[in-house]
């Protein structure tokens, strides 16, 4: 690091204070900062991202230069080639593919995280979608994904459902939950395509709300007024240049979760109980 500066804006228009900060590192970099890889990219999101989400996030990254500085530090250490040998080759033969070449090198680099509310509403009413950008998604369905299928189904039952015009792979790792009124939500990991992703959510509910957006049965967040406000006002901090990542939060959302857990007669005779 040969320098660090930045600013502060107290109460400026449309914010409560705007920060910049600014580091300047060595050319080439060493080290640990050497898997430091943002990249500039498109943060607008996508299509299939419906308004209701609680949360949005995305980040573009040079993943393969990152890969590349992790196999360097770790073979400093660890010898030559010891990365592959200890790590990847082990992981081949278990999955029987090239971990590396199929999955790692297919991957773009942007990656989408959402948060969204089960309803009816639980004490674990949050659930997250991971969305990761691939290079060839057409190769990894149809030559990583049953591979790594085969592997799972040794251990959890795995059924085949359709959401809408999506078809995905639904991971049901405890008991089938029958009773609507438990406090606590089962996890229901779905595997899905979309577009140039594969998409994984921790429950039906929120791939139910992706498949519907992606066929135009509910708005997106990209054409929601509130999201291109903020979106409008960073896109004039850094005077219409891509950046690497972007957060948005709607925290009422998480608020009326807590709202909701509060008003339920059942909750409150939980409270109760462990209040005693």
């Amino acid at each position: 690091i040969e320098a660090v500066g930045g600013s502060a804006i107290i109460a400026p228009p449309d914010f409560d204070s705007i920060s910049h900060f600014h580091v300047s590192l060595g050319s080439p970099r060493r080290g640990v900062l050497s898997l430091l890889r943002p990249k500039s990219g498109s943060t607008s999101p996508e299509a299939w991202v419906p308004d209701s989400v609680a949360g949005y996030s995305t980040i573009n990254w040079d993943l393969a230069s990152t890969l590349q500085g992790i196999e360097r530090l770790f073979n400093q250490f660890r010898g030559d080639d010891a990365l592959n040998e200890t790590v990847f080759a082990p992981l081949n033969n278990r999955l029987d593919l090239d971990f590396r070449k199929d999955i790692l090198d297919n991957l773009e680099g942007r990656i989408t995280i959402l948060q969204g509310f089960v309803r009816p509403v639980r004490i674990n009413s949050g659930s997250n979608v991971y969305a990761v950008r691939l290079k060839n998604p057409e190769y990894v369905k149809n030559n990583v994904l049953p591979k790594l299928l085969k592997q799972v189904e040794q251990r959890v039952k795995v059924t085949t459902e359709g959401f809408g015009k999506l078809t995905a792979q639904v991971f049901q790792p405890g008991p089938v939950q029958t009773d609507s009124n438990a406090s606590i939500r089962m996890p229901e990991i779905c595997v899905a395509f979309i577009d140039d992703y594969v998409v994984v959510a921790d429950s039906r509910y929120m791939m139910r709300q992706l498949a519907d957006c992606s066929a135009g049965g509910s708005p997106p967040l990209k054409e929601s007024l509130e999201y291109q406000l903020i979106s409008d006002r960073i896109g004039a901090q850094l005077q219409d240049k891509e950046c690497s990542a972007i957060s948005f939060a709607r925290p009422e959302e998480s608020l009326q979760m807590f709202y909701e857990l509060a008003r339920d007669p059942k909750n409150r005779d939980r409270l109760k109980e462990v209040s005693e």
